[in-house]
């Protein structure tokens, strides 16, 4: 959870010198303010018994990028790459071996 929604949304101070070390590798700021957005509205919806629009796409948004972090499309695409590197490889030694 980015250090602004956390502080926000629990009232947990986070050290000065743990914010200066996390600043080295954060994403450039408006992708945080994005990230700030969807989760405060994911997890603190307008109304408890029908989320609206913001909350249901701010939820929507949070579950495509857990899916993207954990399979990239380009890791999705590597075992048919795999498998063609493999038969290629298999081939050129077929047709030195003749």
């Amino acid at each position: 959870m980015p250090f602004a929604t956390r502080q926000r949304l629990l009232a947990t101070p986070v050290p000065h010198a743990i914010q200066e070390t996390a600043a080295t590798a954060a994403p450039p700021r408006p992708l945080m303010l994005l990230m700030d957005w969807l989760v405060a509205h994911a997890l603190l919806p307008a109304s408890w018994d029908r989320p609206g629009f913001r909350s249901g796409l701010s939820t929507w948004m949070l579950y495509v990028r857990s899916h993207w972090l954990r399979m990239p499309p380009l890791l999705l695409a590597a075992p048919p790459g795999y498998r063609f590197c493999l038969l290629a490889q298999f081939a050129l030694k077929a047709a030195a071996s003749y």
